[in-house]
């Protein structure tokens, strides 16, 4: 047993306590923080956690920040000021709470990091209004939240996932969608949220699942043993089959309760579940389930295009609604610096942290964090102070800043990646001929289709120049164009200036 106050881990059924109670962990987070608690106090490499939770297999790292994030919920913890698991940028993650074999006293709780929930107050409380119709119309309704990656989406999810464990009478669960190199397994984040409602409620959750949805069961080994007469299923199950099977289980468990079920990143998850949720919602029984999907629409996966035709076909029902969650604002940016360090000069760097991160939530909780590790802000005399001018900060900034904003480019798809290479090398302004000049030939009106993309989705700026009104797009910052310059493959950057060097050369010839 690992003790970590006021929670201790029974390491060898992978269980975490806190008190007299059990607190739901899925396998996969348990197998993480078994790992972490092994080498408590010192920074576990990424590889070594997938070594050691998926051995043999070949998965994404993104899926152990999806595991440290469940594990951070259950802890209650904070990314910004962690009482339990530290991240260092690049090397891994680290427990950092003190860890014992025997039982410790516990310690006085640290005050918790000013929260980057500034702009979704209306985006909770249509969640909450969906709860309610869902208790009250006893149907199954789903919410949609679409966003950029580090636009917010979990942590509205996650806000709400706390809300609702607090309403009496409501059950939670939460699936992941893992990224897999072979592609994502039939109806995994479902599977996931059984199993993470099952560990909540194992006295009533697999019998009902053995007598209503016996083949979800079978897929659920850790189950299997506690019911007799479970056999595996067949190799084939028609999907029909699957969706009445689950739907009668979600009946049975709608008798005294509603639940809610958050799947997260449902655009590394598969056609299967698409299919299964519009089918759950398009049902006529007493189901009283909602179900909340996060995903990224913008992410070239088969899935992207499939929940955006999703929430098109069941709007007409009113049991699907959804939400996009937009970058900050400049007033959101400046009420979160305000939450996180006070009435203090640190306001003044509001518009140049907006331009910086483009508004992305996640980016400007980094940002800050490096602005304070770097010691270009830091308490002078009870307050938060800027150690240097806002400009002077802005024209001279730390490669660990750099490197979070350089995050943010890598995320995006392969395509927009070297279309935004292409325009870093013509400059911080450009239109769309040269980038597709740059690019090596490319149609100007498919290069300014996905300018136009990248521009909606806040990577750029797009403005209207000259008599003709001719576009041009622009870097939000700076900074931008030069982080992507110097990051992108060498050669591929000097090929494009000469190619922008030479249709330049010829244009002045031919006039």
């Amino acid at each position: 047993m690992k003790y970590f106050p006021p929670f201790r881990f029974d390491e060898s059924h992978g269980v975490l306590w806190r008190g007299t109670t059990e607190i739901a962990v899925t396998r996969k987070a348990a197998d993480v923080l078994r790992c972490l608690l092994e080498r408590a106090g010192t920074i576990v490499p990424q590889q070594t956690i997938l070594d050691d939770v998926w051995p043999d297999t070949n998965v994404q790292p993104e899926n152990i920040k999806v595991l440290v994030r469940e594990l951070r919920l259950a802890l209650g913890d904070s990314p910004h000021e962690p009482r339990f698991i530290g991240n260092e940028p690049g090397r891994g993650y680290i427990f950092v709470a003190s860890v014992s074999n025997v039982p410790q006293l516990a310690e006085a709780p640290r005050p918790a990091a000013a929260s980057i929930f500034i702009n979704h107050q209306g985006d909770l409380a249509r969640l909450r209004q969906t709860l309610t119709e869902t208790t009250e119309a006893f149907d199954c309704r789903i919410a949609l939240v679409a966003g950029e990656r580090g636009t917010g989406k979990t942590a509205l999810c996650d806000t709400f996932l706390r809300y609702a464990g607090s309403v009496p009478s409501v059950r939670v669960s939460y699936g992941q969608c893992a990224q897999h190199a072979l592609g994502a397994e039939p109806y995994a984040p479902i599977l996931d949220a059984l199993d993470h409602l099952a560990r909540q409620f194992p006295g009533t959750v697999p019998m009902v699942l053995a007598r209503h949805a016996p083949s979800w069961l079978s897929r659920l080994p850790p189950w299997i043993a506690d019911v007799a007469h479970v056999t595996a299923p067949p190799a084939e199950i028609e999907s029909s089959h699957l969706i009445r099977e689950l739907s009668a289980a979600l009946e049975t468990l709608g008798l005294d309760a509603t639940t809610v079920i958050v799947l997260d990143d449902l655009h590394s998850g598969d056609l299967a579940t698409v299919e299964l949720l519009k089918e759950l919602t398009r049902r006529h029984a007493p189901l009283r389930t909602m179900i909340l999907a996060s995903y990224a629409p913008f992410q070239r996966t088969i899935v992207s295009p499939a929940l955006r035709s999703l929430a098109v076909g069941l709007r007409p029902t009113g049991r699907c609604i959804s939400i996009s969650v937009a970058p900050l604002a400049e007033d959101h940016v400046r009420a979160y610096l305000e939450a996180r360090f006070g009435a203090s000069p640190i306001q003044r760097l509001a518009r140049t942290m907006h331009r910086l991160t483009g508004g992305n939530a996640l980016l400007l909780s980094s940002a800050m964090d490096c602005l304070v590790a770097e010691d270009r802000i830091a308490i002078i005399e009870g307050t938060w102070r800027l150690r240097h001018s806002a400009r002077t900060i802005e024209s001279s900034l730390p490669q660990s800043l750099l490197d979070v904003i350089l995050w943010r480019f890598q995320q995006l798809g392969s395509d927009e990646r070297a279309t935004l290479e292409a325009a870093a090398a013509v400059g911080v302004e450009f239109d769309a001929e040269d980038v597709a000049v740059a690019l090596g030939g490319a149609a100007t009106a498919a290069t300014a289709d996905r300018l136009d993309e990248l521009n909606m989705r806040g990577f750029l700026h797009r403005r209207a120049s000259g008599r003709e009104k001719t576009v041009v797009y622009g870097f939000i910052h700076p900074a931008h164009a030069d982080v992507i310059a110097r990051n992108a493959p060498p050669f591929q950057q000097v090929r494009a200036a000469q190619r922008l060097a030479h249709a330049r050369q010829e244009h002045q010839r031919f006039g």
